[in-house]
């Protein structure tokens, strides 16, 4: 087997796993996690005192970023359960989600230097919440592409 052959069979490979896949996986792991964050966030004892948590605490307090954080998976969970990866909605919350995912982990990487390591699970969550928002966009700009050249032949 030639190494151009390996690479043409990881490159097939990542293909279909990110752009045939409805990525379910991917958004049950976030809802998983947006439980997990509203959980915790309801935990008895001040989360916020610890300095990881400065930039989320002057937006919201802790049980309102709790309520926050449980609404965001149930809705995650429900476009699972659904079915619906392209609905409007779906593409709206996809927005939302990214936006959430995000904001949390450039607020913890801004209110401590050096950022705690801990944190890497969250900044994946951010980068996949990305990928499942923009995924939509660039498959209809493939799709419209492919039907663009196939027009010219």
């Amino acid at each position: 087997m030639t190494v151009k052959t390996i690479e043409d069979k990881i490159v097939c490979s990542l293909s279909r796993a990110i752009f045939d896949d409805e990525m379910v996986f991917t958004r049950l792991m976030l809802a998983a996690s947006e439980f997990l964050w509203g959980i915790l966030l309801l935990w008895p004892g001040e989360l916020f005192s610890r300095p990881t948590y400065k930039v989320m605490s002057h937006v919201m307090p802790e049980e309102a970023w709790a309520l926050v954080f449980l609404a965001t998976g149930m809705l995650q969970l429900s476009i699972v359960i659904q079915n619906d990866f392209h609905g409007k909605f779906a593409q709206y919350f996809a927005g939302w989600n990214f936006v959430l995912w995000w904001f949390i982990v450039v607020g913890m990487f801004l209110s401590v230097s050096p950022p705690p390591a801990a944190i890497s699970g969250e900044a994946v969550l951010a980068i996949a919440s990305f990928w499942i928002w923009l995924r939509p966009y660039k498959l209809r700009a493939i799709i419209l592409k492919g039907r663009q050249d196939a027009a010219k032949l």
